[in-house]
């Protein structure tokens, strides 16, 4: 049986958690056996949802990884300790930022990652350029943000006729969020009421964009408080500003894409490389222009559907390709 030893844990929010918890998915479904090494404390539910997978959770020690295929997603405790952990066999890093951070440039210097995992083609670039100078640049070729939701996120069409729905999912922290992030809900016109939705807002969100004004409808959720499946069906937009984070390939987008919601987010970082603008998706240049595109989806269903139709089909053929996302792991794993 195939075996893969993972650096870290993956987790119900957070792009990069989000993504290895759906790559722990498809390494099961090839029977591959997978081995879970923390270096933070584990969510209960998470550890639950991991047993009944299969996978097996051990605690850290140096020896823990020797020989072994590794692989570390956005885990900056195990780059710091890879110089003190006995050698793997292959050491598999995906960074998830559009910027290396400096315990990856220490650990590329030391020649202790072996691939690297670019989502896209502008992370790729932002990072090789700064890593390039210190040393070649090995990519884990062909790899890919699998996803299939079609189970815990269907697509759905139509939305609530009483009113129309804007909101967003992040993590809560001050990076995701933008100041003006209640602003530009405001500024939504519809035909009907308007009501926003945040999943995801907690102290750090509300020290960042405060409390939402009192004539905006407006109803936050911390994080995980309700599950996305409840929280989807709500809204008819994604309005996804952040407040620095530099977006590379952010899995509320899939999940958008999935559920059919429409999405509009900046017009830089790597949503340039996923989102077609005016086809599955918008991309903006400002606050005002966002509340615009929202507003136009509003009073234009038939642009609605459009749009969340093409992005349901994106998922369908660019990343829910089960076996074109194995191809990328059997190698490497057997």
């Amino acid at each position: 049986m195939p075996e893969v030893w993972v650096a870290g844990y993956p987790s119900f929010v957070g792009g990069a958690g989000v993504e290895l918890d759906r790559l722990i998915d498809l390494w099961r479904s090839y029977n591959v056996e997978v081995n879970l090494v923390p270096f933070a404390d584990v969510d209960p539910a998470m550890k639950t949802s991991c047993d009944r997978r299969g996978c097996v959770t051990h605690a850290f020690r140096p020896d823990v990884f020797a020989g072994k295929v590794v692989v570390a997603f956005c885990n900056r405790a195990f780059l710091q300790r890879l110089p003190e952990i006995e050698r793997p066999r292959l050491t598999v890093w995906a960074g998830c930022m559009t910027f290396p951070v400096r315990e990856e440039i220490r650990a590329h210097e030391a020649g202790l990652i072996d691939l690297f995992i670019f989502q896209t083609p502008y992370q790729r670039r932002q990072i090789s350029s700064a890593l390039e100078s210190i040393g070649p640049v090995a990519e884990l070729s062909g790899y890919f943000p699998y996803c299939d939701l079609s189970e815990q996120l269907p697509f759905v069409a139509d939305r609530p006729s009483d009113y129309y729905g804007v909101g967003r999912v992040s993590s809560d922290t001050a990076q995701k969020y933008a100041a003006d992030t209640w602003d530009i809900f405001a500024a939504v016109r519809a035909p009907v009421p308007t009501k926003a939705f945040v999943l995801g807002y907690g102290p750090s969100a509300k020290e960042k964009c405060g409390s939402p004004p009192a004539s905006l409808d407006a109803q936050t959720f911390k994080p995980n408080e309700i599950p996305i499946c409840d929280f989807y069906p709500k809204i008819h937009c994604m309005i996804h500003k952040t407040g620095g984070s530099r977006e590379n390939f952010p899995h509320v987008l899939i999940e958008a894409w999935s559920s059919g919601v429409a999405f509009i987010g900046e017009n830089d970082y790597g949503l340039k490389d996923v989102v077609q603008n005016g086809v599955n998706g918008f991309l903006c240049d400002s606050s005002e222009e966002m509340a615009a595109r929202a507003s136009e989806l509003a009073f234009n269903d038939e642009l609605r559907r459009k749009v969340t139709r093409n992005g349901y089909e994106f998922v369908r053929a660019a990343l829910g390709d089960k076996a074109k996302a194995w191809r990328v792991w059997e190698n490497i794993l057997d």
